[in-house]
């Protein structure tokens, strides 16, 4: 390796280190919305699901990425399946249909 690609490598190793911090951030958030999105009923029970995969995807596309770069680039096509799905489902959904409000079916005394 020449000096010339060597400090090449040094100067792109942080950019790599917080890409796949925010990877690991964006996965794991991914998992308590997507949790809320099913729980709550204010969203269709598949944007949950598809979210919560998501974050597996996410984890495990970081952990392909640690342990085999070869296996990663082979299996990051297929990783990036599920939270593109989610994520563009969860905004197109609030965008257009937005939360489903519950139905109030009486009204109950004013608290003083």
């Amino acid at each position: 390796m020449t000096a010339a690609a060597s400090d090449l490598l040094a100067l792109a190793k942080p950019r790599i280190t917080a890409l796949v911090v925010f990877t690991t951030a964006i996965g794991l958030w991914l998992a308590p919305r997507g949790y809320l999105a099913f729980k709550s009923g204010l969203f269709p029970r598949a944007v949950g699901v598809v979210l919560v995969v998501a974050t597996v995807s996410y984890l495990l596309d970081v952990l392909a990425a640690f342990s085999s770069p070869d296996l990663a680039k082979a299996i990051h096509p297929f990783l990036i399946i599920a939270p593109a799905i989610g994520e563009v489902w969860m905004v197109v959904y609030l965008l257009v249909w937005g939360v489903r409000t519950p139905h109030v079916t009486g009204r109950g005394p004013i608290a003083p």
